[in-house]
């Protein structure tokens, strides 16, 4: 009485999925399918998206994320104030999850991981923006992203 939808972007070739039943005895079926994605559905295909230009997106009926990635500058104003003191901006038809990750290029000690819709200094680096599409997740949803 009960299911589990795996959604997976996966690269060419062969892959394995193990599943089991939670009881031993408990009767189980899987089934696959091919579905397509809008092409920033991951880390890997993250878009870039320009400090300081407004986008407009749409997630589609059950169009879980979108990525985006942004870089911070190492220079001279950055290092002196430990960073660029920015926000990210998402406003959508629905409210839209958002996520801010720093990669591996980007100092964190004594830095909080930042949230959408507040200010903070971010070290310079690269950085990942999570969209998650508002639940009914049937439905289109629109959206404006800006870091500024």
């Amino acid at each position: 009485g009960k299911n589990c939808t795996i959604r997976a972007a996966l690269a060419p070739g062969n892959w394995r999925l193990e599943l089991g039943p939670s009881h031993d005895s408990s009767p189980f079926t899987v089934s696959a399918r091919l579905i397509g994605g809008d092409g920033n559905d991951g880390f890997a295909q993250a878009e870039v998206i320009p400090i300081g230009q407004v986008r407009t997106e749409e997630l589609g009926e059950n169009d879980l994320e979108d990525w985006f990635t942004f870089t911070v500058p190492k220079d001279a104003t950055t290092d002196a104030n430990g960073g660029r003191e920015m926000t990210v901006s998402l406003v959508g038809t629905l409210r839209p999850g958002c996520i801010i990750y720093p990669l591996g290029d980007v100092d964190v000690y004594g830095f909080r991981s930042p949230d959408c819709e507040h200010k903070y200094v971010y070290p310079p680096g690269t950085y990942m923006i999570g969209v998650r599409h508002a639940q009914p997740l049937n439905i289109r949803q629109s959206y404006t992203i800006l870091v500024k």
